[in-house]
C-alpha cells in the first residue's frame, strides 16, 4: 500500500473519531435540528429548518451561511469560488432570525426564503447554513485539584455546530451516478469496503451506499452526497464484525440509491470479489 493511502485512512479515522465526539456533544446538550438538507424544489418559496432544544437549560445560537466545497474525501472546506457550473445559494437567499435563545424544550423556526429570479442563470445554486452555539464566557474549570493547579484553569467545552446543505435549482438538470475500484480494506480489526461515488451532470446528489453477500446486507453508509465542487469522492463501509472474516473469495453488490427522505441521488450498482 502507498503511502497516500496509508494518509487516507488516517485521515478517516481522525474524522470518525471527531464526528463522534460531535455527536455525542450534540445528543449530550439535547440539540435536535430537522431536515438535515435543504432542498428548494420547483415553485419552493420559503422552506424552513426546525432547532430544538431538548436540554434543561437555556441555549443560544448564531445562524449564518457559509460557502464550502467538498474533496474527495468527502470533507468541507470554506471556499470564495464556486465550482463551474456551480454557484452560491447565499447570493439568493434570505433568511431569519440571525441569532436564538432558546429556553429549555423550546424551538425555533429558521426561515430560508428563496430570491431566484426568472432572470437568474440556470444552475444549481449551494451554501451551507451553519448554525452554532454560541457559549457564555465563564469561570475556567482546572482539570487538576486546586492545591496543585496554582490557580490556572482550564475550561474545554464542546462546542454545538452543524452546517446543512442548502441547495436550490433553475432549468433542466441532470446527473448520473456510478460505482468504481472497490476494495476490502481493514482499519485495525475492523473491516471497510472502500469504493469511489463517481457524479457526472449538473447537480449534485445524494444517497445511500449499501453493501450485500448474496441477500444479506452486510454494511450500510447513509447520506453520502457528491457536490459540484468534486466529480467523485471515496467513502468507507463498515462491514459488519460477525461478516468480515467471511469476505474472501464472495461475491459483493454495493448499491447506491436514495433511500431517506432527504436523499435523491440516481441509482448505480457493481460487483466485485475479495481476493481476486
Amino acid at each position: 500500500m502507498n503511502k497516500n493511502f496509508y494518509a487516507f485512512l488516517l485521515l478517516f479515522t481522525f474524522f470518525t473519531i471527531a464526528f463522534g465526539s460531535m455527536v455525542r456533544a450534540q445528543e449530550g446538550g439535547g440539540v435536535v435540528v430537522s431536515p438535515k438538507r435543504i432542498v428548494f424544489g420547483p415553485g419552493d418559496r420559503i422552506l424552513e429548518v426546525l432547532i430544538a432544544n431538548r436540554g434543561d437549560t437555556e441555549q443560544k445560537f448564531r445562524i449564518s451561511l457559509v460557502n464550502r466545497a467538498m474533496g474527495e474525501d468527502g470533507q468541507l472546506k470554506e471556499t470564495q469560488t464556486p465550482a463551474e457550473g456551480e454557484f452560491f445559494a447565499s447570493d439568493v437567499l434570505q433568511y431569519s432570525p440571525r441569532q436564538v435563545v432558546l429556553p429549555p424544550r423550546g424551538t425555533q423556526k429558521v426561515r430560508l426564503m428563496s430570491r431566484l429570479r426568472a432572470n437568474s442563470p440556470d444552475g444549481e445554486y449551494r451554501s451551507h447554513l451553519l448554525i452554532q452555539q454560541v457559549k457564555d464566557a465563564g469561570a475556567a474549570t482546572s482539570a487538576k485539584k486546586p492545591e496543585e493547579s496554582n490557580g490556572l484553569g482550564i475550561n474545554i467545552t464542546a462546542i454545538f455546530g452543524m452546517s446543512l446543505p442548502v441547495i436550490l435549482r433553475k432549468g433542466n438538470l441532470e446527473a448520473e451516478a456510478a460505482l468504481k475500484n472497490p476494495e476490502i480494506v481493514k482499519v485495525g480489526e475492523d473491516s471497510f469496503v472502500k469504493i469511489m461515488v463517481e457524479r457526472k451532470g449538473t447537480k449534485s446528489f445524494m444517497g445511500t451506499v449499501n453493501v450485500y453477500s448474496g441477500s444479506q446486507k452486510i454494511g450500510t453508509l447513509k447520506n453520502v452526497a457528491v457536490y459540484l465542487s468534486n466529480t467523485h469522492r471515496t467513502v468507507m463501509v463498515k462491514i459488519g464484525a460477525e461478516f468480515a472474516s467471511e469476505l474472501s473469495g464472495k461475491p459483493l453488490r454495493v448499491t447506491y440509491a436514495p433511500e431517506e427522505q432527504n436523499e435523491d441521488a440516481p441509482d448505480a450498482e457493481t460487483t466485485f470479489t475479495p481476493g481476486n
